[in-house]
């Protein structure tokens, strides 16, 4: 086992899935990062620190970040699993 400090059980994440069809992330500090795809296409993030009505949040891009190549999602397995993965590159170049 690692000694990651994301790795920890106080730093995971936990995951809602919203009637929408979105999934949200928990953070440990209570923030809620809300992933979309509207259209069944790019994958979207609603950071929450902003939230405005009628936005969709800006879209995610391969390496865990919101500059590059985009990230999109056909089906709801794909969608999980990209953000996922992209959730945990963004970790990993946080830490």
């Amino acid at each position: 086992m690692t000694n990651h400090p994301n790795r920890a059980s106080a730093n995971r994440i936990k995951w809602r899935r919203e009637n929408s069809g979105s999934l949200t992330a928990v953070w440990p500090n209570g923030d809620e990062w809300t992933f979309s795809r509207p259209g069944g296409g790019y994958v979207y993030c609603d950071f929450g620190s902003a939230r405005r009505s009628g936005t969709l949040g800006r879209q995610i891009c391969h390496g865990g970040g919101t500059r590059g190549s985009t990230i999109s999602a056909s089906d709801p397995v794909a969608f999980e699993k990209a953000i996922k993965k992209w959730l945990a590159d963004y970790r990993r170049h946080d830490a």
